[in-house]
């Protein structure tokens, strides 16, 4: 992931990272060019029920991410 945002930011393009859940670890991910690095769970659930909503979870994220540059 880290050499996506390095390649991107060195190519001069913006770089969104998403994850199912974000740690302070991916502060790092900025360092290196992510433009954002967002989890997209929707709420807290149980494991089963987050990977089977997970599909929704990420379009949903991208979809909002994808309204910023309209």
């Amino acid at each position: 992931v880290a050499r996506v945002a390095q390649a991107a930011h060195s190519a001069g393009l913006p770089c969104v990272i998403f994850g199912g859940r974000v740690d302070d670890d991916a502060a790092a991910l900025y360092h290196v060019g992510a433009t954002a690095v967002l989890g997209i769970g929707r709420g807290v659930k149980p494991i089963r029920e987050a990977l089977r909503s997970s599909g929704d979870d990420l379009r949903a994220a991208a979809r909002a991410v994808c309204t910023l540059r309209s």
